[in-house]
């Protein structure tokens, strides 16, 4: 498992625990300071940890898997590719897909996607100035190629003068911007279709329907995933096709093999396109692995990296969820309690472990996440609940409406939207 930031550390637990070998090789780039000594700290106590210099040394071979748990490390994919290497995660394409954001909207609109408007700026005057030559239309707030939680996306009720003056609002109150983009609030149904695909070809397709904001009402802060619903998706349905299986035409993923996604906004007769991640999500996977998943996450990823077709009788055709737990202001040696027939359900992002049990390290809000199945995404969200009251940190938060239909952009109402089940 290779990590800089470790979101794979509950996969790498979850297949431990399943019987894997597990190394998790580090590379912590130009991290320093207090980010470094957290960073450093992660996984103490839990997993076998190596530099990632020195497992590129040491442990390559015919059976040695290489996992990259996202787009930090392409350049070392790459080469571990070229030696001949099993390797799953990151790659140069990939890397480029999620963070240039125009290059990602180029090919984007080029394989036959509808973009929102979208005007770039680098300082708040400027912003102001077009949001108010277009007072009818509402637009987010996205910084470019920076951190994109920290995009601000006006109240989900609001009519578009209303958005637009929100967003007007929030420029006033920047003294200074950096790169950032005004992109048209389109109208629809936002969702995420991901294939595995194989030398070109693809092997199974999931959907997922994630809740970003962290507070209930879909206000607050954005974060990775406050949660989220997967399930299975048969390869010829309509709209892979018309989504996520445009990209399977595109000549630079011929022989490409990994993840291929399009987060995209379903309007009537046309699909936007929102944004490319093609690496490992944060509740995405541990939703997959931990709640769908009825094979063991090692023998998955074998059969996509090595392209067995039979890798999709390794799901359930149920409904996985999942449900992110949160602190506001987290404190290295704060202590995570984990009841014992939950640790199976548990996916831990950052923590270590001390004299008294697992803790969790400083830095970082988003500690873990639990996860369930259900025939429903109803039943799902709700087993999810349940695990999360059971769970025990100072301070945890945690969304409590996502077993819910209520509000428009919540993934059950937006599942019901799509009725693909």
């Amino acid at each position: 498992m290779v990590t800089r930031h470790w979101g794979g550390l509950g996969l790498a637990l979850l297949m431990q625990r399943q019987g894997s070998d597990v190394v998790c090789a580090t590379d912590v780039g130009g991290l320093t300071g207090k980010e470094l000594a957290a960073t450093e700290l992660i996984g103490d106590g839990l997993v076998e940890k190596m530099p990632l210099a020195k497992a590129m040394q040491t442990l390559k071979g015919p059976e040695t898997l290489w996992i990259f748990d996202a787009n930090d490390l392409p350049h070392e994919a790459d080469r571990l590719r070229e030696q001949g290497q099993l390797v799953l995660g990151t790659s140069a394409l990939s890397r480029k897909l999620e963070d240039d954001r125009d290059y990602a909207a180029q090919v984007a609109e080029e394989l036959g996607f509808s973009l929102p408007e979208t005007e770039e700026f680098t300082n708040p005057q400027a912003g102001l100035q077009f949001l108010q030559q277009h007072a009818d239309q509402a637009f987010v707030f996205k910084p470019d190629k920076q951190d994109p939680t920290a995009t601000y996306v006006p109240l989900p009720d609001a009519e578009p003068e209303q958005a637009n003056d929100e967003v007007q609002r929030y420029l006033e109150s920047l003294d200074h911007a950096p790169k950032y983009i005004l992109q048209e609030q389109v109208q629809g149904i936002e969702v995420n279709f991901e294939l595995w695909v194989h030398q070109g070809k693809p092997l199974a397709a999931f959907c997922d329907l994630e809740a970003k904001r962290r507070l209930v009402g879909d206000l607050g802060d954005l974060c990775g995933c406050a949660g989220d619903y997967v399930f299975t998706v048969p390869l010829d349905h309509p709209l892979l096709a018309e989504t996520v299986g445009r990209y399977l035409k595109w000549q630079p993923l011929q022989d490409y093999t990994g993840s291929v996604d399009a987060n995209v906004m379903l309007a009537p007769e046309q699909a936007y396109f929102l944004e490319n991640c093609f690496r490992f999500g944060y509740n995405a996977y541990a939703t997959v692995f931990q709640a769908l998943a009825t094979a063991e996450a090692e023998s998955l990823f074998r059969a996509w990296a090595q392209g067995d077709p039979q890798v999709t009788s390794g799901f359930s055709e149920d409904v996985g969820g999942s449900l992110t737990l949160m602190i506001d202001h987290p404190q290295t040696g704060f202590p995570i309690l984990i009841p014992s027939p939950l640790e199976a359900h548990t996916y831990l992002y950052r923590g270590y472990h001390q004299d008294s049990g697992l803790a969790m390290v400083d830095r970082w809000s988003e500690i873990a996440c639990v996860t369930a199945l259900g025939s429903t995404p109803e039943e799902a969200g709700s087993l999810c609940l349940e695990r999360a009251s059971q769970i025990g940190f100072p301070n945890k938060g945690y969304r409590t409406d996502l077993a819910e239909a209520g509000g428009a952009m919540l993934p059950i109402t937006r599942y019901h939207q799509l009725g693909l089940r």
